[in-house]
């Protein structure tokens, strides 16, 4: 009586467990068959197993066809397919050959070669010509300079020097703003006012200054077309020779001439050559004021 009474509850747990209970014969049979472990869970299981072996598979096998279609589409490929190139290297002998532009004849080099000599000597020419053309332009505003603003040489230069004996510059470098006429000439018309100023100074005379100057700007200009370390060796040598202008100007109006005097003059026109212009025509300017006192 006592197991028949418990009978359902057992069974209730069982089935919430996943356990099930066998019947029992009779319920004046005080035995019971054994528990059996219901199979169920395991088959759950293992069936939640095989999804996983199965994607698995899946990405195992879809790998090579991944690799696969990345070969296809490499350029290879692909140009093999839009029929740029041949599967058989045999059959690229029936593709047209295009000439790459080079010469195929001894002939044809020889052509080519002239060609390009014919083609470099007019570029020299033309820039010989552009040259010419600024040197005869500046030749006339030169010419026009000596109507309008050209100063007279001065005189009494033994009288100058014991003024001057022993002295810099008459005025600093950079104070050209205080003489706005030379600051303007010198600034605007450079190669003009430095041979004024030198053809003053009785160093040159004014067209040889200007041919002078004209040549040392234009030379570095022309030869940067064909090479820099020929326009920078011109341009050193043009600031050379206006250095040593500089200080014939100092031994002119016997101005003090040291060797840092001269590495001064060299860095002036090296690089700031209208500043050295304007503070050399104020040099000639004030002798001149000297000689009208």
């Amino acid at each position: 009586m006592l197991l028949t009474r418990w009978l359902p509850v057992i069974s209730a747990l069982c089935a919430a467990c996943g356990v099930a209970a066998a019947p029992l014969r009779g319920a004046s049979d005080s035995s019971a068959q054994p528990l059996v472990v219901d199979a169920k869970p395991q088959l759950h299981q293992e069936a939640e197993r095989k999804p996983i072996a199965a994607q698995k598979e899946v990405s195992q096998s879809s790998a090579p066809s991944f690799a696969v279609n990345l070969r296809a589409l490499s350029p290879s490929n692909v140009a093999l397919k839009l029929g740029l190139i041949r599967e058989d290297p045999k059959d690229d002998e029936e593709l047209q050959v295009v000439s790459a532009g080079g010469p195929e004849t001894q002939e044809e080099e020889d052509a080519m070669i002239k060609q390009a000599q014919q083609t470099a000597w007019s570029q020299v020419g033309e820039l010989i010509g552009a040259s010419a053309m600024s040197l005869a332009i500046a030749m006339v505003g030169a010419a026009i300079y000596t109507f309008f603003f050209a100063i007279p040489e001065v005189k009494n230069k033994d009288q100058m020097q014991s003024d001057f004996e022993g002295q810099d510059f008459a005025h600093g470098c950079c104070s050209c703003y205080e003489d706005p006429h030379i600051c303007f000439l010198s600034f605007c018309c450079m190669p003009c006012r430095w041979a004024d100023t030198v053809k003053a100074a009785g160093v040159s005379s004014y067209w040889t200054a200007v041919f002078t100057i004209l040549v040392l700007i234009e030379l570095p200009k022309f030869l940067q077309h064909f090479d820099m370390t020929l326009s920078m060796i011109a341009w050193l040598l043009s600031v050379l020779v206006l250095a040593y202008y500089r200080v014939q100007i100092r031994k002119a109006f016997a101005l003090q001439n040291e060797t840092t005097d001269q590495l001064k003059d060299f860095l002036m026109w090296g690089f700031c050559c209208f500043c050295a212009t304007a503070q050399e025509a104020r040099q000639v300017k004030a002798a001149h004021k000297l000689q009208e006192v």
